[in-house]
């Protein structure tokens, strides 16, 4: 009984950490000078970024580089001020998202690294790098078809 309230106690205090943080940010994913960026400036940052084992912040830097490629390619545009999961609502119900393309374990994943602060390294790195080469090759297949 008394586990069981000291992991709740635990849990309540993370969410809240969590919402704090979301909140402190604007409830958005990009400042207004980063919502410029190309995707190719997001995926240099990642590498410089991983490089420095700074390995939260270039995992958000290839999330990031997945949301641009989707405006890039009118799949969904880019809005500076939704969240992460505002996206992943409108690339859901986008008509011009390949239909094979799933993002939804990409956003909670990026949610446990950015916003829970809980990372694997390397291990993260290159799970969104490969998630952004599927991105790309679903892209590629779309608009070959």
């Amino acid at each position: 009984m008394i586990l069981a309230a000291i992991a709740l106690v635990i849990f309540a205090l993370r969410f809240i950490k969590v919402r704090r943080r979301a909140a402190a940010i604007g409830q958005g994913l990009l400042s207004d000078e980063e919502a410029a960026l190309p995707a190719d400036e997001w995926l240099k940052r990642a590498d410089q970024l991983a490089r420095e084992g700074q390995h939260r912040q270039a995992v958000r830097c290839l999330y990031l580089a997945c949301l641009v490629r989707f405006d890039e390619h009118g799949i969904i545009p880019l809005r500076r001020e939704e969240t992460n999961w505002e996206h992943l609502r409108r690339l859901d119900k986008s008509r011009t998202r390949p239909a094979d393309l799933n993002f939804r374990e990409a956003t909670s994943r990026f949610d446990t690294v950015w916003y829970g602060e809980r990372t694997k390294g390397m291990e993260d790195v290159a799970w969104f790098r490969s998630q952004y080469e599927s991105v790309m090759q679903a892209i590629r297949q779309r608009r070959s078809a």
